[in-house]
């Protein structure tokens, strides 16, 4: 297997509100992992409380179940009523992204909050996660056009955020892939200002080289002027 991951609090921001885990179990016939990345929401009371309390019950749940079938959907619920009860009793609001990537050998699936990014290599880079903003809800809705949605100032207003939303609705998907493809899980620091081309290179050149390439990718998106979080984690099955 490859993997590369970074995670840096950028050139702007005093600290990282990011946090993630890349957490691989592997046995002679088997292999199962998970790709998480949460993005603290800045306007919520502490972002990086709140990715990190998500981040650290993904870490115990998968360390103590990673060769049992896990329900990742009901463990989510359970985390963000968990950190909606932390923000209650300390009279604060904690809100945080997941962008969650779990497989069992050449199958996936994955889960959706807010606005960091799961993106699936397989020939060519794609999209898999579904942004959960304002944008995205009007463009899906019709009530705005392609051209309209990607001049949007709305892109990062949140419909969806684990501890603060009240009725909280996941995106999910599952489909297969094979030991060559490649997955990149990240924050929106990443994906902001780094075209679909650029990240599909990063990734082309993490596949054929195993090279440090989301450090790479971090320092690409300071070149272009992100002044947010940065946070990129890379893998593949293949070995090296």
């Amino acid at each position: 297997m490859k993997y590369s991951y970074y995670s840096d609090c950028g050139n702007f921001k005093k600290r990282n509100e990011d946090a993630y885990e890349l957490h691989i179990a592997a046995s002679n016939d088997r292999m199962r992992g998970m790709l998480a990345v949460c993005d603290g929401v800045s306007t919520s009371d502490d972002g990086s409380y709140a990715s990190r309390f998500v981040i650290a019950q993904l870490h115990e749940l998968f360390a103590k179940r990673s060769q049992q079938a896990i329900d990742w959907k009901g463990e989510i619920y359970r985390i963000h009523d968990a950190l909606c009860a932390a923000g209650t009793r300390r009279h604060k609001r904690y809100g945080t992204t997941l962008s969650l990537f779990y497989f069992e050998d050449d199958h996936y699936h994955f889960l959706q909050v807010g606005d960091s990014r799961i993106y699936l290599y397989q020939r060519s880079l794609y999209q898999l996660s579904i942004d959960q903003t304002l944008a995205q809800q009007k463009y899906q809705n019709q009530t705005i056009s392609l051209e309209e949605y990607r001049r949007s100032d709305e892109h990062h207003i949140l419909t969806q955020c684990i501890g603060i939303t009240k009725q909280l609705q996941l995106a999910e998907g599952h489909g297969s892939w094979r030991s060559e493809d490649g997955v990149l899980v990240c924050s929106d620091g990443i994906s902001n200002l780094l075209s679909l081309s650029m990240l599909n290179e990063h990734m082309k050149l993490f596949l054929a080289e195993g090279s440090d390439e989301a450090k790479k990718l971090a320092e690409e998106a300071l070149a272009y002027g992100e002044k947010d979080n940065l946070t990129a984690l890379m893998f593949s099955r293949e070995q090296s």
